[in-house]
Formats: structure tokens, sequence, C-alpha cells
């Protein structure tokens, strides 16, 4: 899994303290995709991200997007949206997504 780009986490015109804190993010939020892919290892039936968050523990800490970084991990194709749904925190259905290869040979190869 590649580290977070801090260069993508800003715009061009964002002040020096954004580009700064960019960089403490990157750092964090590559730790977090992290525990996420191994709690989806643990899971292969899929999880939603409320029940990612909350196997992690990152659901508890205050101002963490767990939910941002499973839809990174889609993006980066380590994850991949089921035809399934589970009620959420808030009782409305969400989806559940799986590991796919990708994400298992990454967790293995490590």
């Amino acid at each position: 899994m590649k580290p977070t780009n801090p260069m993508h986490m800003t715009r061009a015109n964002d002040p020096e303290t954004s580009r700064d804190s960019a960089v403490k993010v990157a750092r964090r939020t590559t730790g977090q995709k992290w525990q996420l892919l191994l709690a989806y290892h643990a899971n292969p039936d899929g999880l939603t991200d409320d029940e990612a968050g909350a196997l992690t523990g990152l659901a508890s800490k205050p101002k963490c997007c767990y939910w941002k970084r499973c839809s990174e991990l889609e993006d980066e194709g380590y994850l991949m949206r089921t035809l399934f749904t589970r009620p959420g925190s808030t009782g409305h259905q969400m989806m559940v997504r799986a590991i796919t290869d990708k994400g298992i040979k990454e967790v293995e190869n490590r």
C-alpha cells in the first residue's frame, strides 16, 4: 500500500499551515488504512464502514474519518462493494465492502 501523498490533500492556494498539517495527517491516514485493511482481511464476508470503524477502534477517535479511509481503500482497489447492506449506527442501511484479491495479497505479503 502506498503512503498517502500529502500533496493530494491540499490545494495550490492553501496556506502553508494547511500544507504542514497535510504531511502529519498523511502519516496518520496511511496507518488507519492499514488497520482497516487488516479488519477486512479478518472478516472476508465484508463489513460496513461502521463495523470496520468499531472493530479497529477508529470510530472512537475524535475527528477520525475512518469511512473516508474505507472509500480510499476501495478507490485503490483493496476493497470492493458487495451486493449486501446492513443497518449502520444510524439505523439506515449501509453498503458492505469486502477485501479484494489485491487487498489480500497486500496483507499476506507484509
